[in-house]
């Protein structure tokens, strides 16, 4: 579990770099805007333990997609493997039930 954790961490480090961010990623009228801060909201409620919300946010977040822009290529294929980790880890250590895992799961196998 320990080594997920530490995925984890550096997924969200690489996510909030300025390599990896698409450009204006924190302006609002920008189409990256909505995945950009859904990402950074299952971040933030991964850290605070509360990760009941933490599907909702993923499911937004895919489907904001169709709406980004095509400048954030790299940063979408990161985001969707950073959903997975954090599906995987909650699953694993039973945060989160299968159930209200299962459409976040099919979502995300789409995606990638």
């Amino acid at each position: 579990m320990q080594n997920l954790e530490i995925e984890i961490a550096e997924f969200q480090k690489r996510l909030n770099s300025e390599e990896v961010l698409p450009p204006q990623a924190f302006r609002r009228d920008k189409f990256n805007y909505a995945l950009v801060s859904y990402v950074n909201n299952v971040t933030g409620c991964y850290l605070s333990n509360n990760f009941k919300p933490i599907p909702v946010f993923i499911e937004r977040a895919l489907n904001s997609t169709e709406f980004s822009g095509t400048d954030c290529a790299e940063y979408k294929q990161l985001a969707f493997e950073y959903f997975k980790l954090i599906v995987t880890h909650l699953l694993n250590s039973g945060s989160i039930q299968k159930e209200n895992a299962k459409d976040i799961v099919e979502l995300l196998s789409e995606f990638t």
